[in-house]
């Protein structure tokens, strides 16, 4: 594999919950989206990331559609459990 990311890897659980771990900690200290609750952020991330996942790599059906809204959900309390869980023992 030649590519860190493809769009077929990041449609996987453990794909998923890295790049929006990644893009959330990037996009966290923007100005404008520092108003936004973290969680909250990051589930937007996840549901842009999910959403661009399915299109890219499914054919398309309104019902996988609204599949990746659930997937959204669970990608992002993945990603902010392992973030929790980094960021434990720091504090």
């Amino acid at each position: 594999m030649t590519e860190l990311f493809t769009w077929t890897s990041i449609a996987t659980l453990g794909g998923a919950t890295t790049a929006v771990e990644l893009l959330t900690e990037l996009f966290k200290d923007i100005s404008f989206l520092k108003k936004l609750p973290t969680r909250l952020l990051s589930f937007i991330i996840a549901a842009a990331v999910m959403t661009a996942a399915f299109v890219f790599t499914e054919p398309f059906s309104l019902s996988g559609l609204f599949l990746t809204i659930f997937n959204s959900a669970f990608i992002s309390l993945s990603a902010n459990g392992v973030y929790d869980t980094l960021t434990r023992n720091k504090k």
